[in-house]
């Protein structure tokens, strides 16, 4: 629809509240981030944002809000601000013909005293801009309990009957996020003591949040990734800079946290946590730490439910990280060897034998795993590409051709053309005939069948296919269109028939018409026009399909 008549394509009650929300100075903040792609924010029940994108002709190609509202195609905050946009160089005052001071011209004539009057003006009726600003230039000692005070203010005003709802879990984690960027320039300025106990705080705050926040968005988890990515970075940052009772005080802090009640929820973080520790751990009394607190948590996990095996192998990651760091090759290679039924570590005892070129021990070790996680299919499928691997280097043909075949059979196309490289050019024929008709006959694989069938030139097979699967006639044409043109256009003919059958709102109808245009493309004009006349005809009582057969 065009933004000059876009009232002509939508609900009525929708443009008429939509023109109320313009007339009421409802839009704000409508910015050209590129040609003919705007942004925009409507103030309703609570702030909207719009984004909408036209071309020249102003022609609308896309437009959202993220407000809940799914029942037309634009919502009344989307309608506000196409009257806003088709009105900007009018009373709306907008683009080009006029131009605003930018905001730091209107503040360089200002003189110190001034700009300081209204920095305490605006922190007066905003509490939280008063944190931030106490937050980036108070006294550091302040710094801890200032960055709590700015979080939990921020979650307060997104928290609604005491709970956060999806939509304001963004703002409710804000104060959080300023508190990151300060523990950014704490790192940069090298206070990393300072650094860890903000992302401590930030963590401890955001998964209290979790309890009471609907994070459906990941706004949350985000921020907690970043708390832990940023405290990992402080504590390789300290490596050279802290003293060594500096590290022994952060490494006992990080086990302190990790240990509460609120982290056990959230292993995964709580390992991260304890992870962190481990570059400090050259520290004879670190180590011990962080070895004693992994112990302690390996006898809590003594139950061999899925939760239990995750955990231990975790804290057998951490251990292996001390080893390797710490520790001489023998005994890395003793503790892999011990704990060999984790998949994790077989896959590090496969790397270390491939690069020792040892093929003979990794087919062994492939054999081993797949018999014991045959009731895993992504990890014995894994082993199974290992060991091929294996008999590549070893020149197995054999075990490639029935090992590859089997792969290949159960889904994975790149396994065909390392098979078609084994056979000769008289062997072929008959080996695609049975890799082709065994796919045919289990139809577990249709993609693969296809792909294969448009790589061998099997176009009679790949007709019957579309035959039996007329949906992917949009796809497959261009191979059948030459030396099949009729059937092509009748599969097509079917599919969109039974495509108009079965749509019943306007996506359903636009979906029917982008069939037509493909059908038009593939068989010409001519046979479109006589397909759209006869839905035309058919559904003459549902006028949105009309409409959007019209514009075909």
């Amino acid at each position: 629809m065009n933004l000059n008549d876009f009232e002509q394509y939508s609900n009525e009650v929708i443009v008429s509240r939509g023109k109320d929300y313009y007339e009421w100075q409802h839009v704000n903040a409508v910015q050209e981030s590129r040609p003919g792609h705007y942004t925009a924010i409507v103030n309703g029940s609570e702030e909207y944002h719009i984004e909408v994108k036209m071309d020249e002709a102003e022609n609308i190609q896309y437009s959202s809000c993220n407000c809940p509202y799914d029942v037309g195609d634009i919502c009344k905050h989307e309608a506000a601000v196409f009257f806003a946009l088709r009105n900007r160089n009018a009373s709306f005052a907008y683009g080009k013909d006029r131009k605003e001071p930018a905001l730091q011209d209107l503040l360089q004539g200002l003189t110190k005293q001034d700009l300081i009057q209204i920095v305490v003006e605006y922190a007066d009726r905003n509490a939280e801009m008063e944190q931030e600003l106490r937050l980036h230039y108070g006294p550091q000692k302040s710094g801890v309990s200032a960055s709590k005070e700015l979080i939990q203010q921020y979650i307060e005003l997104a928290e609604v009957d005491g709970f956060v709802h999806f939509r304001n879990a963004s703002r409710a984690v804000k104060g959080a996020e300023l508190v990151l960027e300060k523990m950014e320039e704490s790192i940069d300025d090298e206070e990393i003591k300072m650094a860890v106990l903000l992302g401590e705080t930030v963590l401890s705050e955001m998964i209290d949040l979790l309890q009471y926040c609907d994070d459906s968005g990941g706004d949350v988890g985000m921020v907690i990734e970043e708390a832990l990515d940023k405290i990992d970075i402080a504590i390789l940052r300290g490596e050279d800079i802290l003293s060594d009772s500096e590290k022994r005080e952060i490494v006992q802090k990080l086990i302190e946290v990790a240990r509460q009640d609120k982290y056990k929820g959230w292993n995964d973080w709580r390992f991260t946590l304890l992870q962190c520790c481990v570059p400090f751990c050259h520290l004879t009394d670190c180590r011990t730490m962080l070895e004693e607190e992994l112990e302690t948590i390996l006898t809590e996990k003594n139950s061999d439910n899925w939760s239990a095996s995750f955990d231990r192998e975790q804290i057998k990651l951490i251990q292996l990280d001390l080893i390797e760091q710490f520790d001489p090759v023998e005994k890395r290679e003793a503790f892999l060897e011990s704990n060999i039924d984790s998949s994790k570590f077989r896959k590090r005892v496969i790397h270390d034998n491939v690069d020792q070129a040892n093929y003979e021990k990794v087919v062994a070790l492939c054999l081993d795993g797949e018999e014991r996680d045959k009731q895993y299919p992504g990890l014995e499928r894994q082993w199974q590409e290992y060991r091929y691997q294996a008999y590549e280097a070893l020149h197995d043909e054999p075990n490639q051709k029935s090992l590859g075949m089997s792969l290949l059979l159960n889904g994975d196309y790149d396994y065909f053309l390392k098979i078609k490289q084994l056979y000769s050019e008289k062997e072929w024929p008959q080996v695609l005939e049975y890799i082709t008709d065994h796919l045919s006959q289990t139809g577990f694989n249709g993609n693969v069948y296809v792909r294969i069938l448009k790589e061998e030139g099997l176009t009679e097979k790949l007709l019957a296919y579309c035959q039996n699967h007329p949906g992917t006639i949009a796809d497959l044409y261009p191979h059948l269109q030459k030396e099949y043109p009729e059937h092509v256009t009748d599969i097509f003919i079917e599919f969109i028939h039974v495509m108009a059958e079965r749509s019943s709102n306007r996506k359903g109808y636009r979906d029917v018409c982008r069939v037509i245009k493909t059908f038009r493309k593939a068989c010409g004009q001519e046979k479109a026009n006589v397909i759209i006349k006869e839905l035309e005809s058919k559904y003459y009582r549902k006028p949105a399909f009309l409409d959007e057969l019209a514009r075909v």
